[in-house]
């Protein structure tokens, strides 16, 4: 970033602590994330979601933060399973 940009060393530096940072939040979040139990229409029933990969994700995202924002989204889609 900082060669291909000219964006300034400490803040490219800063930011890719910072998109560590966010994978590890969302690896924290994907740990507990084992489905979620709703209640039915009323016959005694119980619902339970369960989140499964569906394949490639693609994402466009701004050229401003181009680490963080990426691992943001890169880490949404590994901890589902993409």
């Amino acid at each position: 970033a900082t060669q291909e940009m000219g964006k300034g060393f400490v803040e490219t530096k800063g930011e890719g602590v910072r998109g560590g940072g966010m994978l590890r939040y969302l690896a924290e979040e994907g740990d507990g994330k084992k489905g979620e139990v709703l209640p039915s229409g009323g016959d005694g029933r119980t619902l339970v979601g369960v989140g499964v990969g569906v394949g490639v994700v693609g994402g466009i995202t701004r050229w401003k933060f181009p680490i963080g924002i990426r691992m943001w989204k890169i880490g949404r889609g590994l901890v589902l399973g993409n």
